[in-house]
């Protein structure tokens, strides 16, 4: 639950012991704590401006388009509740952008080197295979592939007078 992700959070910051075995492990543990601090502020600072344009930017296009008398009003609400949000994306990637490049440069450094899981892959077809794996065609055979009796999709001879037991 929440109080013990926080309470795990909060040993991993403070240096404590290891969270428990079948505990989920810290996925950034090259990061420093105030790295950590600083993507949780930088997430809701985020979300929040980019929540505000959608909710603004929708509520502004609608009063445009209700003041200049257009057919579409739904259309032009849409396009402000969702072209708004990324400008405020833009801005506040723009005001962060350095300290944002800074730790997208330490996790690439930290991760596994490239072509480590190269080996495990295997080739290009065997992933394909194993994202998309073959139809399951058990118990179709050639011949019992075409359409259905009429029964069961409702092919029947219709009622006169409507559904049965209704006049």
């Amino acid at each position: 639950t929440c109080s013990e992700s926080a309470a795990s959070v909060t040993a991993i910051m403070s240096g404590g012991p290891p969270p428990p075995l079948g505990a989920q492990a810290d996925p950034l543990p090259q990061l420093t704590p105030e790295d950590k601090i600083f993507l949780n502020e930088f997430g809701q600072k985020i979300s929040m401006a980019m929540g505000a344009a959608g909710l603004l930017g929708g509520v502004g296009c609608y009063g445009l388009a209700r003041t200049l008398g257009w057919r579409r009003i739904k259309t032009c609400t849409f396009l402000g509740a969702t072209s708004f949000p990324i400008g405020a994306w833009y801005v506040v990637m723009s005001q962060e952008r350095d300290r944002v490049m800074a730790l997208g440069q330490k996790l690439q450094m930290s991760g596994p080197p490239p072509g480590e899981y190269a080996a495990d892959a295997g080739t290009g077809d065997e992933a394909m295979a194993r994202l998309f794996p073959p139809v399951p065609t058990a118990g179709l055979a050639a011949g019992s592939v075409g359409v259905p009796p009429r029964g069961l999709m409702g092919g029947g001879l219709p009622v006169q007078g409507g559904l049965p037991g209704f006049p």
